[in-house]
Order: structure tokens, then sequence, then C-alpha cells
């Protein structure tokens, strides 16, 4: 565990900025939802991303976010909680030195990216494997 608690699967890809912690998986809720604990560092983005088979909910725990949704700018400090529904592009990038949040993903199976990638344990930042396991985490 890390300074945060996190049973941290520590995603060690430098653009990412990212340490990641699976808490909820969907197997554990019927594949209902999927939690996500994240540790972003300051400037961290999600670039623009757009989903046709999920919603996610972000809770900012920590920190500060400013948050690309339904085409405008949302100021996300602690506390906030924005919704990212399919259909609509988002992104976010970190305002302070550091951003904790929750991930909340429906329907289940992208916690699956987070775990792939955070155990690989890479210090390189490829995009084709990304994209890939990114790909595979979806259609589940």
């Amino acid at each position: 565990m890390d300074e945060y608690g996190l049973r941290a699967l520590s995603m060690s890809v430098p653009a990412c900025k990212r340490r990641v912690a699976v808490l909820v998986e969907g197997e554990e809720t019927r594949d209902v939802f999927a939690l996500i604990e994240t540790v972003e560092a300051k400037r961290a983005q999600v670039p623009f991303d757009l989903h046709d088979r999920k919603d996610d909910a972000l809770y900012v725990l920590e920190g500060f976010l400013n948050v690309w949704v339904a085409g405008r700018w949302v100021d996300g400090p602690a506390g906030t909680a924005v919704f990212l529904p399919r259909g609509e592009e988002h992104a976010f990038v970190v305002a302070t030195e550091t951003a904790r949040m929750l991930i909340f993903i429906v329907p289940v199976g992208f916690e699956g990216f987070y775990r792939e990638v955070g155990a690989t344990g890479t210090s390189s930042f490829d995009i084709e494997r990304l994209v890939a396991t990114a790909a595979r985490s979806a259609a589940r």
C-alpha cells in the first residue's frame, strides 16, 4: 500500500502519470459496476475519449480537475462528482500537484484495462499496446 492506501497497480507509464487501484471488481458486484481509485500527477490528462458501451462517473476526493464533458469544461474541485455518459466525448486535466479520484464504471469490464496495464510495470509509453488493451477490456 502506498501513502494513499492504494493496494496499487502502479501504472508506471510516464505519459499517464497515475497510480491505480481496482477497489471493486465487476465480478464482486455480479457484473453490475466496478470502482477504480486513481492518483494523478499535475498536468496528467486523459485525451479526448468517447465510449459507446459504458458510462463513467468521476468523484474527486482530493485536488482539482478540469473535466471536458458534453461540449464544455467543468471545474472539478474535491467533493465534485461528474457523470461521463456513453456517447459524449470527455477528457480531464489535473490542475493541482496531485488529484485523487474514484471512477465508477457501468457496465463492468473496463477495470480490466487498469489491471492489465498496471500489471505490466512497463516504463515506456506504447500507444498501440494501450489501444489494444482498451479494446479488449471494452469488448467484455
